[in-house]
């Protein structure tokens, strides 16, 4: 516990580089390669045009590599360094009140967003696993089973035993969403007043 926290201090005083892009849509083998790019020298996507990593020589050659990439691809590209951090430890707040006031509702928005989105997928792919038979067995009550058996029954005009296994999922995936969403809107430091 005592070297968690002694961790977290110690990275509150690093500081960090953020490479904000705009990739065009085409070509798209562009933004497999910056993406392909990002990953392998670790960083980390806040957003979806939006990657962090500890301030480093070697991370921001490698962010400025990239960055001329992307220019040179057609994109828009800019690097920048975090330091609200020290802003915070300079006006006098303490640790506890830098990750409290500053760094949690900075990071809650969009992971709590992500998690819901990534809730709503899980139960697609679970659903899709069921549907083709890998899922859970068939005396158990599922959504992707219920479409698969209800799929066999459209010809015969018996379409609605498939149809409402579906629209409940679908239902259930958008709520998800919007929870994610409206989370953010609740949580999100930049539209308090």
């Amino acid at each position: 516990m005592f070297d968690t926290l002694t961790a977290t201090i110690s990275d509150l005083n690093r500081r960090w580089l953020l490479l904000i892009h705009q990739l065009p849509a085409k070509p798209a083998y562009i933004r497999v390669k910056i993406w392909r790019r990002l990953q392998r020298i670790g960083a980390v996507a806040i957003k979806n045009s939006v990657y962090v990593l500890p301030k480093s020589d070697q991370t921001l050659e490698d962010f400025q590599w990239i960055v001329r990439e992307i220019v040179e691809g057609g994109g828009d590209a800019s690097l920048c360094e975090a330091g609200f951090v020290e802003a915070a430890r300079l006006a006098g707040n303490g640790t506890m009140r830098v990750l409290a006031v500053h760094i949690y509702p900075n990071c809650l928005p969009p992971m709590m967003v992500q998690a819901s989105l990534n809730l709503g997928w899980a139960m697609l792919n679970a659903a899709g696993l069921a549907f083709i038979g890998l899922g859970v067995r068939p005396p158990t009550p599922e959504w992707g089973i219920l479409v698969a058996e209800g799929a066999s029954f459209i010809l015969s005009g018996e379409w609605w035993i498939a149809l409402f296994p579906g629209l409940a999922l679908m239902l259930a995936v958008f709520c998800f969403n919007l929870m994610g969403d409206g989370l953010r809107d609740l949580i999100d430091p930049r539209r308090r007043t």
